[in-house]
């Protein structure tokens, strides 16, 4: 990706970062045993401190993570969005393969644009004009209980934690080719 994670902090209302027209098509691959949660994405890992317009960018790229974690936030745009300020996502695309692997004792929030939205302040984000037609997939995964909310995965955001996401004009998948937009999760083999 661009980057891991800006910190700018800035916290008026002009945007302190902004990616306009960029590509990824390289690889952005984790694996390994981490006590934290991992935040991956085509072009950011986390923002949790600034102000970001993402106008234009396609991510072609695969994005991997194979591993155990506290949580993995895996996105085709971006990881996980939990910044106090405005995050605007507006005519992205993720082409590419998201693929998160042997996470058996973890848990995953896969998203197409984004893994995982969680604020609790009262900044927004809006996610539109999106498209999702690369592939997202959860492979290894324990089997567990709907209720447990460990795994999850969505075509556009994988987790929304907050009301103050809005998504608007965006699709997963293509009405002419089934394989574009393809969201699968599969279990971890028995024995």
């Amino acid at each position: 990706g661009f980057t891991g994670e800006p910190y700018l902090n800035n916290n008026n209302d002009k945007y302190s970062v902004e990616f306009t027209n960029c590509k990824n098509s390289g690889n952005v691959t984790v694996s390994g045993t981490y006590s934290s949660n991992p935040s991956i994405g085509g072009f950011m890992g986390i923002n949790n401190y600034d102000t970001i317009l993402m106008t234009s960018c396609e991510n072609s790229g695969t994005v991997t993570f194979s591993g155990k974690a506290g949580y993995v936030h895996l996105g085709g745009v971006i990881g996980y969005d939990g910044t106090n300020f405005k995050f605007v996502v507006d005519n992205c695309v993720h082409s590419g393969v998201l693929k998160c692997t042997s996470v058996m004792d973890s848990g995953a929030r896969l998203g197409g644009i984004i893994g995982t939205y969680n604020k609790d302040h009262a900044a927004s984000t809006t996610v539109k004009n999106c498209k999702n037609l690369g592939t997202v997939a959860l492979e290894g995964v324990q089997t567990v209980s709907e209720t447990n909310y460990r795994y999850i995965v969505g075509g556009i955001v994988g987790y929304i934690a907050d009301t103050l996401l809005s998504i608007e004009d965006c699709v997963n998948g293509s009405a002419t080719d089934a394989t574009k937009g393809v969201v699968t999760v599969g279990t971890a083999p028995s024995g």
